[in-house]
């Protein structure tokens, strides 16, 4: 036990005792006289029932005035519900309604204003938030609905109807939050809203707020099909089509000084021989921590290409946090051993948060290039934690993120992306881009000296075959 919880069941048992000696003593004082009284007409045996059911009636009344502060409903910092609590209140809610409607209010910058003011403004930005969530929904009619916290600046609300009935509301919440202070703190709130429609469990309902959250910003709008997926089923889907090895992949030709060069696409398809969206699988390995499993997956299935086909270099997408798995890279090990087909292989990788222990990270990468594998860090520009591994890590290529390979012909993106370009070549790096889907596009990539240009323009994603086709 931690010596906070410790010292916690310490103060509450001091308080119970302040609280119930109290009245210990005067019910004591009490039987005390009552019994001096009658001492000589009761029986000896009723004296000690009564002591005895008066001692139990003691530490009961001392047991329950402990135990009633372990039982915590609202947040100290925020004055809303506690996670626990409020999220057992909505389940109860969710079984007298049926149609109800939950809203994910999220403060994207509290760490930048906890680290920039301090902690304790960044405790009245949470506070002064939660109560304009209140007053907002209070002047829209809604009144006595439960907001709990879900972590940090994140708060779940829940609304009685079905979304359409709050969609107006969110799109006004969305426009007022765009100039939002708090004691000339600007605050940066996105939002998200689902209902019941899409499942009832609690669970379910979270995940898909907070992914909603993170893909479409402070927006009610959402994609239907994928609102409308049962999340158990495609659990179900999910997990089926990884144990039974059910998938489709493609390839796209890569232009480079070094032949063929094509970047796999593996998807996941179910028992009814079905892709499942690419999206919705991807949330569901994140949430399950499926992702070893289905690297390993792509791994294999790109394993199966090389040891068929003699000639290519093939990239595939493996995130971060399976190549520092040593179970992964046993795998890995264990499947190209005894063959040439690491040299043809590229490990293109990424993450939005930068990984702390990065000499470990960076050992671990060199035991990939040390079998013959390269190494591509994907996303450059989009986030420092890319261009932070340009400089620390030792890789063999970067990767331009899609929202700057779309638009390298704009000014102010060929610009950021030239200078990348001079970087990444002064650090021996070879650059990679993709998205180029006509002639301008292309020559401007041509012109800043990318390496490997890959697009429309290159080719469309295709089956093995039908490339192999093409070159012949």
């Amino acid at each position: 036990m931690l010596l906070p919880e410790i010292k916690e069941r310490e103060a509450q048992f001091k308080l119970a005792i302040r609280m119930g000696f109290p009245i210990f003593l005067l019910s004591s004082v009490l039987l005390f006289s009552l019994l001096s009284q009658y001492l000589d007409d009761i029986p000896n045996s009723f004296i000690i029932i009564v002591v005895g059911l008066f001692g139990v009636a003691v530490y009961f009344l001392f047991y329950l005035i402990y135990r009633g502060y372990d039982e915590r409903i609202t947040d100290p910092i925020t004055h809303v519900f506690t996670r626990e609590y409020g999220i057992e209140f909505l389940k109860k809610e969710l079984q007298k309604e049926h149609e109800y409607t939950f809203v994910l209010i999220s403060i994207n910058n509290l760490h930048d204003i906890n680290e920039q003011f301090g902690i304790k403004n960044g405790d009245i930005v949470l506070y002064e938030t939660a109560q304009w969530i209140g007053r907002f929904f209070e002047e829209k009619g809604v009144k006595n609905f439960p907001v709990c916290v879900l972590k940090g600046g994140d708060y779940l609300i829940g609304l009685q109807g079905d979304k359409s009935r709050y969609k107006t509301m969110m799109d006004i919440l969305c426009m007022k939050v765009e100039d939002y202070i708090v004691e000339d703190i600007e605050v940066s709130i996105t939002g998200a809203i689902i209902d019941t429609s899409y499942s009832s469990d609690m669970d379910h309902i979270i995940n898909k707020l907070i992914e909603i959250r993170n893909a479409r910003a402070c927006s009610s709008k959402a994609d239907v099909q994928e609102m409308q997926t049962d999340p158990d089923l495609l659990e179900k889907r999910v997990i089926d089509a990884l144990k039974h090895h059910r998938y489709s992949i493609l390839f796209q030709r890569i232009e480079s000084e070094e032949g063929e060069v094509c970047e796999s696409s593996v998807k996941l398809v179910d028992d009814l021989g079905k892709i499942i969206h690419y999206k919705s699988y991807m949330s569901v390995i994140s949430r399950l921590r499926l992702n070893r499993e289905f690297d390993l997956l792509q791994f294999e299935a790109i394993c199966q290409f090389l040891k068929q086909h003699e000639y290519g270099i093939f990239a595939v997408s493996i995130s971060a946090v399976s190549l520092r798995q040593q179970q992964f890279f046993q795998k890995v090990q264990t499947l190209i051993s005894h063959s040439n087909v690491a040299k043809r292989l590229i490990f293109v990788t990424g993450e939005k948060e930068y990984f702390g222990n990065i000499k470990r990270f960076n050992e671990i990468l060199q035991s990939y290039r040390r079998m013959g594998i390269r190494i591509a860090i994907d996303n450059l520009g989009s986030n420092q934690t890319s261009l932070f591994y340009m400089k620390d890590l030792d890789i063999d290529m970067v990767r331009f993120d899609n929202n700057f390979s779309k638009r390298i012909t704009k000014l102010g993106y060929k610009e950021i992306m030239e200078g990348l370009v001079m970087s990444a070549h002064a650090l021996n790096l070879k650059v990679w881009t993709k998205m180029i889907e006509d002639e301008i596009m292309y020559a401007e990539a041509k012109r800043i000296q990318i390496d490997y240009i890959q697009g429309h323009y290159i080719g469309k994603y295709e089956h093995f075959e039908t490339l192999c086709k093409e070159d012949k």
